[in-house]
């Protein structure tokens, strides 16, 4: 189906996501992967711009990424170094895919897209008004 990433850039994406699902292990044959790879590295740059939004709305109704459990223990500084809130993809991300999907053979198509254009993210915080001394959990 070549003309998937054509439909998914005019709007058709839920009905393209639709048919890949269908598909299922069909997604790896030749002529079809290419283009479903397209497809799924498009949604993930989505989800990628997403996930800016969403930190930019919670810092704006004051959520503080980087709070709260275990991290307390650290400075913000060393949070940030140790797990950022986003990460991208570190450059030898083909290649530990590669490997990985030599070893275990393909990866899913979200998953494989997902580390090759998010990285990673740690939502993990808590909102400026929590008192963890009244806070009953």
């Amino acid at each position: 189906m070549p003309e998937l990433y054509d439909r998914y850039l005019q709007g058709a994406c839920q009905e393209v996501y639709d048919e890949m699902l269908v598909m299922h292990e069909h997604l790896y044959e030749p002529l079809i992967y290419e283009e479903a790879l397209l497809v799924m590295r498009e949604l993930m740059r989505r989800v990628r711009v997403n996930i800016e939004r969403l930190i930019t709305g919670l810092h704006h109704i004051g959520y503080q990424l980087g709070k709260g459990g275990f991290w307390e223990e650290f400075s913000p500084e060393e949070h940030l170094a140790f797990s950022p809130i986003v990460q991208a993809p570190p450059l030898a991300t083909p290649e530990s895919i590669a490997r990985l999907e030599h070893l275990a053979g393909p990866l899913p198509l979200s998953l494989k897209c997902w580390y090759e254009e998010v990285g990673g993210v740690n939502l993990i915080g808590l909102f400026h008004h929590t008192n963890r001394e009244t806070d009953p959990r």
